[in-house]
C-alpha cells in the first residue's frame, strides 16, 4: 500500500477492515467503515444513526472512538510495512471537541514523513519498540468546518 491509496471496494482496504474490527469490536459496533487507506492519508466514515446522544447530536465518546480508530489504521498499516508480527496500542490521547455534530462524519489522519518513518524503523531494529504522534481531524461528512481535533501517541512493538 505505501505510496497509493486504495479505494472502498479494493481487496486491501477490505482486509484493513477485517482486521480493524477484529482488534477492536468496538469499531463494528459503531458501524465505523474505512474509506480510504494509503501511506499518506487514511479516511474512516462514522455514521451518525449509530453514534447519537441524548442532545441528538454524536456522542463525544464516539467521536474519540473514530479518531482513536483512524490513527491506529495508520499506525497499523505503518507497522505492517515494516513488521507484520508487531503490535500497537494508543498509549495517551487528547481531543479538542469545536462543534456539534448532527450528521454522518469523516476522521481524517495524515500519514508521517519518511524522516519519521525511518526513526520508527531504525527504533523498531535496535529496541523492538517506537512511539508514533499522529493527528486526526474529523469533519461533517458533507463539509470542511472541523468538529473536532485529536492528538495521539500510538506505541509500537515489533
Amino acid at each position: 500500500m505505501e505510496g497509493r491509496s486504495v479505494s472502498e471496494n479494493s481487496g486491501a482496504l477490505q482486509r484493513m477492515q477485517r482486521l480493524m474490527e477484529e482488534e477492536i469490536p468496538l469499531a463494528r459496533a459503531g458501524g465505523f467503515r474505512l474509506r480510504e487507506v494509503s501511506a499518506d492519508r487514511v479516511r474512516l466514515w462514522g455514521p451518525y444513526e449509530k453514534n447519537t446522544n441524548h442532545h441528538r447530536t454524536v456522542f463525544g465518546g464516539s467521536i474519540s472512538t473514530a479518531q482513536i480508530l483512524c490513527g491506529w489504521v495508520m499506525a497499523q498499516s505503518l507497522l505492517n510495512r515494516i513488521d507484520p508480527a508487531g503490535t500497537i496500542v494508543i498509549e495517551r490521547h487528547t481531543t479538542e471537541f469545536l462543534s456539534p455534530l448532527r450528521k454522518d462524519f469523516i476522521a481524517c489522519c495524515t500519514g508521517p514523513d519518511n524522516v519519521e518513518v525511518e526513526r520508527i524503523k531504525r527504533e523498531l531494529k535496535q529496541s523492538g519498540r517506537s512511539r508514533l504522534e499522529l493527528q486526526v481531524v474529523l469533519y461533517p461528512e458533507e463539509g470542511t468546518r472541523e468538529a473536532a481535533r485529536f492528538s495521539g501517541v500510538y506505541y509500537m512493538r515489533g
